[in-house]
Formats: C-alpha cells, structure tokens, sequence
C-alpha cells in the first residue's frame, strides 16, 4: 500500500484552521478551485445517513467531505490540496494559533513562504538541479541519483520533485521525441530510479 504524502496530523490541523476561521462556502469553495469536488454520500461516515457528513459541524464536514475526494498518495492531488491549504491559511490572524499550525506543517515536512505559499521542504539541492542544462538521459539519471536518498523518506520531497520533474525537458529532447528518461518509481512507499518514459510524459511517484 503506497504511503500518503500528507501527514494525517497536518489534515487535522487545517480541518481546525477552516471550521474557526471560514464560512461552509468558502471551505467548499476552496476545494473547487483546486479541482476536488466533494465525495459522494456512499463514502459518508454513515452512508446511510448522507447527513453524517455533517455530525461534527458542518464545517468540519464540508472539509471532510471534499478531502475525502483527495488522494493523498498520489503527488498531483496532493501539489492541489496544498493550494487548498495555503488558500486556509491566509485569514488565520491569531499568532499563536498560526504558530501551532506552523509547527505541526514544519514536523511533517512542509513550510509556509514569506509570500504566504504552503511548499514541501526538501534539501536546497532541488533548487539547483540544472535540468536546463542536461543534455541526455544518462546526465539526468546521475543527477536524479543525486536527491534518491534524500527521498526516500521524506514524502513532500517526493511531491516537491514529481511537480519539478513534469515540466523537464532537455536539449535533443522534447515532448513526442521518443528520448528516454528515467523514471521516478516509487514502490512500497521508496523511491529509486528504474526504466524509461519519453520526454514530456508524465513522471510517476
């Protein structure tokens, strides 16, 4: 079973952060604009009682309703359901509060920018992969190698990588060429190195 990549204690966490600080609306409308409409009333807690959604707060239950529709071992759900946190965190005022959230985001691996952004923490290496300048698979490989061990444990590293990965290209390569590249794989929750995609397909963690 592949790992999630959001740490439960960080979904609890920003579950408080919209029941105190947002209307049902805009929680709902938080989610949307980020492509995650909410479940469907058979994965309620009850399903015979679609209202169950709402048994802990109506607040809380459109939160959990539309997270439920979240893949949260899947890197692509996940770079989205960030946006939807940063987009819950920007009201909160209260200082201390703000800062218990902080903390708990920065034990799992995330961290909130200066401009506000919720991104992954990953070694300052990812910055400098100069993906630009690779000229072949083998260069890429070499360099992918690189950040495999940092990754291995480290979840939002590994959603930090998928989405820098996505849009590499090189010089002799470009999306529907045929060049090969390595993939990322990442079976029983590890990432390593294996097999080849064409450029411009997607990579998968």
């Amino acid at each position: 079973m592949a790992a999630e990549l959001v740490h439960r204690r960080v979904r609890s966490e920003l579950r408080e952060v919209a029941s105190g600080w947002w209307t049902v609306s805009t929680i709902a409308r938080a989610f949307q604009d980020e492509g995650f409409a909410p479940a469907g009333d058979e994965r309620a807690p009850r399903p015979a009682d679609p209202e169950s959604w709402n048994d802990p707060g109506q607040r809380r239950g459109t939160f959990d309703q539309h997270a439920a529709s979240i893949d949260w071992t899947d890197a692509e759900h996940v770079r989205r359901a960030l946006g939807v946190f940063e987009t819950l965190l920007q009201p909160v005022e209260d200082a201390d509060f703000r800062a218990r959230v902080e903390a708990v985001l920065d034990r799992h691996g995330l961290e909130v920018t200066e401009r506000g952004r919720l991104r992954p923490r990953g070694p300052q290496m990812l910055a400098d992969l100069p993906l630009h300048a690779l000229s072949d698979s083998g260069a890429l490989e070499e360099h992918l190698d690189r950040l495999r061990a940092a990754a291995l444990d480290d979840p939002p590293l590994a959603v930090s990588l998928d989405g820098m990965l996505k849009g590499a290209s090189y010089p002799g390569g470009s999306a529907g060429s045929g060049e090969p590249l390595p993939v990322l794989v990442r079976p029983n929750g590890k990432m390593n190195v294996s097999g080849q995609a064409t450029v411009g397909s997607r990579v998968t963690l």
